[in-house]
């Protein structure tokens, strides 16, 4: 008889009778029970390529066998091959460097976004829908991979000592091949959103705690990057998380003045001075050359900049109708465009805006179904990676600046929040395990060579040290 399946996340070996991506049904001759189905199922054994197993579709070691490092293929009414070589060897299965391997992830197939929406004339850009990204080829960009084993550099992510007993997040740095993990914060509070300063010499943090009291609320500190000369910056009450300036003299955050409202804040170092920038606002960054702030104005939704002293505050987007934004914009690293994630109920879209001409608006994708979100530029301004979260999982993506094309890097897991390295080479970001939990990951840019660094499923928001 002729059984029908869905090939979910099987990577397929390009035979012209077989299917050949991610999605695609397979018309089986078997002669097993309907709810049944033969497989060939790579080894990577030189002298046994290849397994025939009989699993239940549907069934438990079915959807195992979808996570798997290696090919499963469709067994042919003939038997299954002797000699051809899987996909993906062994050479690609995920390393952990706390505990050995760890279940491989399986890249998908590259996606090409829709055409950009035609430029407007006027400040006020539209909202409109457009066709869906399609799963479809393209050659024309590509990502350069690297080795993981030569990767360098430190990372700073909120972690959780599990020899606690309040349940309380710390920071902690670890080295980006996995070595050197510390702790370097233990108080009786919560630490989160580390940010490194543009030599790497310290890290600025926010915590619960004032002194070694822990207030329950967000409150500024600074430290070196190995714990010591920890600092109280600025101790009232909800703070939100510190940027530093290109010069490493301030640092901006969203705080909350004594009506509750939310304002941008300047906190200078050398005057120990913290200074009101914006009223109604969050979510500052800095631009490159330090001399402008893009923020999002509570009021209206919409992305604005500033001068680093607050003046000259100028409206850069304006959707008709109003869209929700989601999160800081980001700053291409020329300092001339800003992408952001902009979109109707949870569901937003890729945009990027030239700053000194708003009106020159693309948007980059259309995901009527995804939330794609936490737009991030390659230092060398040619990519966007961002988070793409869809029917209970998220995948980093990768955006070609120069031809649009769309890459999910990896398609299984909840992976989140990816950070570049200094050189761009490799990606750090959180990854939500099937077990529970969170952890830092490592990667290279395209996707391969994936590096668990923690283990302690409570880590996230990974923070790459600055180059010296």
């Amino acid at each position: 008889m002729v059984a029908a399946i869905t090939v979910f996340a099987y990577v397929i070996i390009v035979r012209p009778s077989l299917p050949k991506k991610v999605g695609d049904t397979a018309s089986i001759d078997s002669t097993d029970e309907p709810d049944k189905i033969t497989l060939c199922h790579a080894t990577g054994s030189a002298s046994h390529p290849y397994d025939t197993i009989t699993v239940a579709v549907g069934s438990a070691e079915h959807q195992a066998h979808q996570n798997h490092a290696y090919d499963i293929i469709p067994a042919p009414p003939d038997g299954c091959p002797t000699g051809e070589v899987p996909v993906v060897t062994p050479s690609d299965e995920p390393t952990d460097a706390t505990t050995g391997p760890v279940p491989s992830a399986t890249a998908a197939d590259t996606l090409t976004s829709s055409p950009e929406p035609s430029q407007t004339d006027t400040a006020t850009v539209t909202a409109t829908t457009t066709p869906s990204v399609t799963p479809t080829p393209t050659a024309s960009a590509t990502l350069t991979a690297s080795a993981t084993s030569g990767i360098t550099g430190r990372i700073a992510y909120v972690c959780h000592n599990t020899g606690r007993s309040d349940g309380n997040s710390d920071i902690c740095t670890v080295n980006a091949d996995g070595s050197g993990l510390t702790n370097i914060t233990m108080s009786d509070a919560q630490e989160t959103e580390p940010s490194w300063s543009p030599d790497g010499g310290r890290i600025a943090f926010h915590t619960s705690a004032v002194g070694t009291t822990d207030t329950g609320a967000n409150n500024l500190f600074i430290m070196n990057a190995d714990g010591s000369g920890l600092t109280a910056l600025a101790g009232r009450a909800d703070i939100y998380p510190p940027y530093w300036s290109p010069d490493g003299a301030s640092l901006v955050f969203a705080s909350k003045n004594t009506a509750g409202s939310f304002l941008i804040a300047l906190f200078k170092l050398a005057a120990n001075q913290m200074v009101a920038l914006a009223p109604e606002a969050w979510d500052p960054v800095w631009s490159p050359d330090g001399q402008s702030i893009a923020y999002l104005s509570i009021p209206d939704d919409d992305i604005y900049v500033m001068n680093a002293d607050g003046t000259n505050q100028r409206r850069i987007t304006q959707f008709t109708p109003n869209l929700p934004l989601y999160g800081p914009p980001a700053w291409s690293p020329d300092g001339k465009m800003l992408a952001f994630s902009a979109g109707p109920q949870g569901k937003g879209d890729i945009y990027v805006v030239d700053v000194d001409h708003p009106t020159n608006m693309s948007q980059y994708t259309n995901t009527p179904t995804a939330h794609d979100n936490g737009p991030a530029w390659s230092p060398d301004g040619k990519w966007i990676s961002f988070t793409s979260e869809e029917a209970g999982h998220s995948r980093i993506m990768m955006m070609s600046i120069a031809d649009t094309s769309i890459t999910p890097l990896r398609s299984d897991y909840y992976d989140s929040a990816p950070v570049w390295s200094p050189d761009g080479r490799y990606l750090a970001f959180t990854r939500e395990e099937t077990t529970g939990g969170w952890n830092v990951y490592v990667m290279n840019s395209d996707g391969t060579n994936l590096l668990r660094l923690t283990n302690d499923n409570w880590s996230g928001a990974p923070a790459w040290q600055p180059a010296p």
